[in-house]
């Protein structure tokens, strides 16, 4: 049985693994389900899917990009979700996007263009004129233009999310939040300085892990962000930037080595680390971009980055120190990054960026900065400890709901406040993402099981995979007290309740106290008898 959805995204794969990953990954992180055709379990039957998608979703975001129309499945889809959408749009919405393509050529459907469907192979009259009606009327539709080569990922991005949400919000398909807590942008201290070349990342990538960045509250400074490069000098704010930063990303595209300004952030950037003690360091993710680390570490003639070629111009002196930091900069562990290849998925990857930056962020902050953040969570940490102290006999599922931002250093602080009340401690993080996978729900529960039993190994070695040994861990539990956090839950209901379901079925009558950040729903809601 097909579970409903709040958003359905018909797309050609031309756009799957950057903008449509990107878009479905800002809408999950917002608590809105959303169907993608390459998220689906294995095993499935793809047609049944996918029409079971479409008629129980709400929203529908339909990507034109230049390839659309050579497929039958994205024309089968399209066709489709306007035979069933609402005129009106009271109760179901369609957002068109058209990506790289004039919405006049989806409109005429002229021969000779990619939107000739008299082109598209085993098809017939009847089909071509279905499909032909579709595409025209959704070119009526109020729409978004997205320019690749132009515009910055992210910043569109957000403007078709708000535009998805404030549809669900204002037909109660989820709840509001009230007054949107504002995002600084405008900041003297940075958490974070991104180095990057603008004319190869600046509106993807770069574009993509900044709002991703600003969205878990971590400040970053990227130097002429949406401006060209100009010159070789460093003004003062981008020093002082990069001073102050506790991270530094630098992402090493192949035209990297054409900006001074980059080459300049880069000397700048290993002085720190060189002068620089030990605990006082900058932590620095190198991101080697569509570029091998050995390109960038030895630099040799005819390689993108023989800086006698690219920077012809500089003095000696310069291109020695520039060679020099690029060097020692290749040899720091970092990410490789290649988005050409079918495996890399734009949003899953820069989230694992997004995931080391975030630790490196907090591990650097100052104690009495954390101090005073931590003052934050006072009023909710203590609202939980009146809840436990109430329950003389903890033997159901107490579920505490926080949403905001920060949520993940919340999550952090009630371990460490509640740690010394149970036997036995998990923390699991990204659960929203990681439910989403194949048998994520099981893998998830699995991992509970031998973080609680064994806090102090690596959960990779000792996972609970057979019946007997999920219930040798249950007897390990029995009469245990355990606290259980999930970071970043999200608003999928029916997700939520399989997980906690699952929960309480393993440990029993054990004490569970789950404290759930991203979570927006009521235990009403969620229709469970915990």
């Amino acid at each position: 049985m097909t579970q409903e959805y709040d958003v359905f995204i018909c797309h050609r794969g031309e756009t799957k693994r950057n903008f449509v990953s990107v878009l479905g990954g800002m809408l999950r992180s917002k608590g809105i389900t959303c169907f993608v055709d390459y998220r689906m379990p294995i095993g499935n039957d793809v047609k049944l899917e996918i029409k079971g998608a479409i008629e129980k979703s709400k929203v529908f975001i339909v990507v034109l990009s230049p390839h659309f129309a050579q497929s039958k499945w994205c024309l089968d889809e399209i066709g489709d979700i306007m035979e069933i959408q609402d005129p009106m749009g009271t109760s179901r919405k369609v957002i068109p996007v058209f990506y790289d393509v004039e919405s006049e050529m989806v409109r005429q459907q002229e021969k000779g263009t990619s939107y000739d469907l008299t082109k598209v192979k085993r098809s017939d009259a009847k089909e071509i004129g279905r499909w032909g009606k579709a595409l025209k009327d959704v070119c009526k539709l109020d729409r978004f233009d997205y320019n690749s080569s132009s515009m910055l990922q992210w910043e569109k991005s957000e403007e078709i999310v708000a535009k998805v949400e404030d549809f669900l919000i204002s037909h109660r398909i989820i709840p509001g939040l009230g007054t949107k807590m504002p995002i600084c942008r405008e900041c003297v201290n940075y958490d974070v300085f991104i180095c990057h070349w603008h004319k190869d990342t600046q509106r993807n990538v770069v574009s993509v892990l900044r709002g991703m960045l600003l969205c878990k509250s971590i400040t970053p400074f990227v130097g002429g962000y949406g401006k060209d490069d100009v010159g070789s000098a460093l003004d003062s704010d981008i020093i002082q930037a990069i001073k102050n930063s506790r991270v530094h990303v630098i992402f090493l595209s192949p035209k990297f080595v054409c900006s001074k300004r980059c080459l300049e952030e880069v000397f700048h950037i290993m002085e720190i680390q060189r002068t620089s003690d030990a605990s006082h360091k900058p932590t620095v993710v190198p991101i080697f971009y569509d570029t091998e680390p050995s390109t960038v570490r030895y630099q040799i003639e005819g390689n993108a980055y023989y800086l006698d070629e690219a920077q012809k111009s500089s003095t000696a002196d310069e291109r020695k120190r520039w060679a020099s930091a690029l060097h020692d900069l290749s040899l720091l562990h970092g990410v490789e990054y290649d988005p050409c290849s079918e495996y890399t998925i734009q949003w899953e990857k820069l989230y694992d960026v997004v995931k080391i930056v975030e630790a490196s962020a907090k591990k650097n902050t100052p104690w009495n900065f954390r101090s005073k953040h931590e003052a934050l969570y006072v009023k909710k940490i203590d609202e939980v400890f009146k809840e436990l102290e109430q329950q003389e006999k903890r033997e159901h599922v107490f579920l505490v709901g926080v949403y905001g931002r920060e949520t993940s250093e919340f999550s952090d602080l009630m371990v460490q406040r509640l740690r010394s009340n149970f036997s036995g401690v998990c923390k699991l993080n990204n659960i929203m993402e990681k439910a989403c996978q194949p048998n994520g729900i099981s893998k998830i529960v699995q991992q509970m099981l031998s973080d609680l039993i064994h806090p102090s190994k690596s959960s990779d070695l000792i996972q609970p995979s057979t019946s007997n040994d999920v219930k040798r861990c249950q007897l390990r539990l029995e009469n245990e007290s355990c606290l259980v956090v999930l970071d970043d839950l999200g608003n999928d209901i029916d997700k939520i309740k399989t997980l906690l379901e699952d929960l309480k079925s393993i440990l029993g009558n054990n004490s569970l106290v789950v404290v759930a950040s991203q979570f927006q729903h009521t235990l009403q809601e969620l229709n469970i008898n915990l």
